[in-house]
């Protein structure tokens, strides 16, 4: 039914709270979970100049999420975007072909507070696969 799972991550507890549902969905169904890091723009810096540190310090990130659910047998991709976070995740969930988006909502913290209408309320409205929202931290 899901073969490829897209979790969106900021780096938040509150973000990762959507982890355990990927990890058993994932684990039930044999399917592929696809971690995304977006890294938001910066003003006036074309994506093409984002610092390296940056894409370094989110890849390194998933990795260190990455590598326990790969030593528990799961398929496990990581991807490191830049670009509005809504924008990005629903662009990858297409791109990638994922059958469902996990993501954790915690309430107006973290990623949330600082992106214009509520993350989860806009990849809800914008997703053609199924979504499942768990409570975040």
């Amino acid at each position: 039914m899901y073969a490829r799972i897209l979790v969106p991550l900021d780096g938040s507890e509150a973000a990762e709270a959507a982890l355990p549902h990927a990890r058993s969905l994932a684990s039930r169904l044999h399917a592929e979970v696809v971690l995304l890091r977006v890294e938001a723009p910066i003003p006036n810096l074309p994506s093409s100049r984002y610092p390296a540190e940056i894409g370094e310090e989110a890849a390194r990130y998933l990795r260190s999420v990455a590598e326990p659910m790969i030593l528990k047998g799961l398929k496990v991709r990581t991807l490191v975007e830049y670009g509005d976070p809504v924008e990005v995740v629903l662009a990858m969930a297409a791109a990638h072909r994922v059958d469902l988006i996990v993501v954790a909502d915690d309430g107006g913290g973290g990623v949330w507070r600082r992106v214009p209408g509520r993350l989860v309320s806009r990849i809800l409205a914008g997703s053609r696969v199924p979504t499942l929202v768990v409570r975040g931290g």
